[in-house]
């Protein structure tokens, strides 16, 4: 059967990738594994504090700061994620994504993502490029705050609810780009905000 990882009450810290900038994940679940991230720290890591690839899980009540490509990474999951509680900061690029996976977002800080090549979002929501398969979340009661670029951005493919979230000082940034509270853009975004 597939493998189910609790990880309680742990620190992860300053994770490095090889040479050749593979891996370098805080907490890593995938090939439909689960993965149940509880009361942890995952902090400094080259790439992503928590990566749920082709996995399923919890993500519950940690701090995930400082991480290289973003915070927390779900995609292609396997059944609904659960991400509560968490305070996610200071990650480059994306605080939460969320692509080609159901998930509900709820109860989390999002705040303080530094610009990296592409982005510097609080919460992001799309499919993966180049598939068919939408990304159904609800994000809900989050507060999201001193985001680089945008707050909460549902891209091309995001389906779902945006819900009773404050979305405040969003657009910090001195490569004077676009900023945003709540931005809905590309084709096939059908989330009620």
């Amino acid at each position: 059967g597939a493998t189910t990882l609790d990880v309680e009450g742990c620190a992860v810290e300053d994770t490095k990738a090889s040479a050749d900038a593979a891996y370098g994940f805080g907490v890593y679940g995938s090939d439909g594994a689960t993965l149940n991230l509880r009361t942890s720290t995952v902090t400094g890591s080259t790439t992503f504090g928590a990566l749920l690839l082709g996995a399923g899980g919890i993500i519950l009540q940690n701090q995930i700061k400082k991480n290289g490509n973003g915070g927390i990474w779900i995609e292609d999951a396997k059944g609904e994620v659960r991400v509560e509680g968490n305070d996610v900061a200071g990650n480059t690029q994306v605080g939460i994504t969320v692509l080609s996976s159901r998930a509900i977002i709820l109860q989390n800080q999002a705040r303080d993502t530094t610009l990296g090549k592409v982005a510097g979002d609080g919460i992001f929501a799309g499919a993966t490029p180049g598939s068919a398969i939408a990304a159904d979340v609800r994000i809900e009661n989050n507060q999201v705050t001193g985001n680089a670029r945008v707050g909460i951005l549902a891209d091309t493919g995001a389906g779902g609810i945006i819900l009773q979230n404050s979305a405040s000082q969003n657009g910090v940034n001195s490569e004077k780009q676009f900023g945003a509270g709540i931005w809905l853009q590309g084709a096939g975004v059908d989330m009620t905000v």
